[in-house]
């Protein structure tokens, strides 16, 4: 049996409130609809009972973000890289940001579709790892202009090379 996903109007129905407000109340702003705590406690009951889960894509619609970085590595079997993107991860979630993940040791039709991915807006920003050389500054520029570049030196040490946030 598939279940029907809950809606922002499921929950204004059954909590007996506007969709506004319940958008409001799940993104707990206050800023242009007003609502008492005893609505809100209402609204956030019926979340919960009916399982409400935000919609990733229409919260990036709403806001104009994505709420994803892009990580470009190019090993991701390289510890320290792979103890940077773990700690990248843990830093970003608390602010809602999740990581998608692109190790480019990818064919090469395959890395065209990942920087195609990127550059179609699908991320917020992206990180360089790595030495990624076939990259050049204007296919960069292309993926995207928030971004940050971190590089091995030649004898494979990572340090970090510069950073830029355009």
């Amino acid at each position: 049996m598939q279940h029907r996903k809950v809606t922002l109007k499921d929950v204004g129905r059954e909590s007996g409130v506007t969709i506004g407000t319940v958008s409001a109340i799940v993104r707990g702003s206050r800023d242009r609809i007003f609502y008492s705590d005893e609505t809100r406690d209402r609204v956030l009951a019926v979340v919960a009972k009916l399982g409400y889960r935000v919609n990733p894509a229409a919260r990036s619609l709403r806001e104009g973000k994505t709420r994803t970085i892009g990580v470009m590595l190019d090993d991701i079997t390289l510890p320290f890289l792979a103890s940077l993107i773990c700690a990248v991860g843990k830093a970003l979630e608390p602010h809602g940001y999740s990581i998608l993940l692109c190790n480019m040791d990818a064919a090469s039709a395959a890395r065209e579709s990942l920087l195609q991915t990127f550059a179609r807006g699908h991320i917020d920003a992206f990180m360089l790892a790595g030495a990624l050389t076939p990259l050049t500054d204007e296919d960069i520029l292309a993926i995207h202009r928030r971004h940050v570049g971190l590089e091995r030196a030649p004898d494979g040490d990572p340090r970090c090379c510069g950073s830029h946030w355009l």
